[in-house]
């Protein structure tokens, strides 16, 4: 059994109970690089925790690529690929463009994927039949191109849009190509 669009919403839900309660909270930040910057918060930590207990209840056979958790299983058929917060910086200086990232591989290819934008309500999810997009309101459209509009900001880092412009290109761009290779 693979997993479905509303396992991925599942997911992007346990998610956000962990992240959402902690955006613009004041939450203690670690630094995981010793010659850098690259910080992690107490909400990285609990959201990919929460992905993973789903991942590992639903599917046990499963390998798992997390960032702030550690990798399990990377050899096997199918691989989760988790980012709980992609844009950490913007989650503690508390600017609304960041999201969770949450991907599924077959023997390395890009088969599903989920962009969740907790703040704004906004979720993407793709795989090798297409792209929806989900809003605030909770209507569900089929994404069939990449506004013009969001392009131009996400150039520009002018609005939210920009936080989840490029990796929707380039998790649409992986659909497509994954899509290519299967058929």
């Amino acid at each position: 059994m693979l997993p479905d669009r509303s396992f991925f919403h599942r997911l992007a839900e346990a998610a956000k109970a962990e992240t959402l309660p902690r955006f613009r909270a004041g939450i203690d930040v670690v630094n995981k690089e010793a010659k850098g910057f690259d910080p992690v918060t107490e909400g990285d930590r609990a959201a990919e925790e929460a992905i993973r207990a789903l991942i590992e209840s639903e599917f046990p056979d499963h390998g798992v690529l997390g960032e702030e958790h550690g990798s399990v299983g990377l050899d096997r058929e199918y691989v989760w690929v988790i980012d709980p917060i992609d844009g950490t910086r913007a989650f503690i200086s508390g600017v609304p463009v960041w999201g969770t990232l949450i991907g599924l591989q077959k023997n390395g290819r890009a088969t599903m994927g989920l962009i969740d934008q907790p703040f704004t309500g906004e979720r993407y999810f793709a795989d090798g039949n297409g792209a929806t997009y989900s809003g605030p309101d909770g209507l569900s459209s089929p994404v069939t191109s990449f506004p013009s509009t969001a392009r131009s900001r996400a150039r520009s880092g002018s609005s939210a849009m920009a936080a989840i412009a490029m990796p929707m290109r380039c998790l649409l761009r992986a659909m497509s190509i994954s899509s290519s290779r299967i058929r």
